[in-house]
């Protein structure tokens, strides 16, 4: 880490949204040593509780011949789910 080594005695910033956040998170986990001040938006720990995660299963099960179609298929189903969700926002 070029910064470390930079500046030694001042934190360093990370910043990361969605799967970044994610990223951050492993990255101050691996590196308990160094002074990290963390800035998340949104980061994508909890996909166990969203309520989009049963897509994977819906894959599992849909013939390969379908897999084309799929996101076509399911885009109409998923923004009405999202509407729901967010329009109390």
């Amino acid at each position: 880490m070029i910064e470390r080594t930079l500046s030694p005695n001042k934190p360093i910033y990370l910043l990361g949204e969605s799967f970044g956040g994610a990223l951050a998170l492993c990255v101050a986990a691996r590196n308990p040593t160094v002074d990290l001040i963390l800035i998340l938006a949104n980061p994508a720990t909890s996909y166990e509780r969203s309520p989009l995660n049963f897509l994977p299963s819906l894959l599992e099960d849909l013939p390969q011949e379908y897999y084309g179609i799929f996101p076509y298929a399911m885009s109409p189903l998923v923004c009405r789910l999202l509407f729901k969700l967010t329009r109390n926002c």
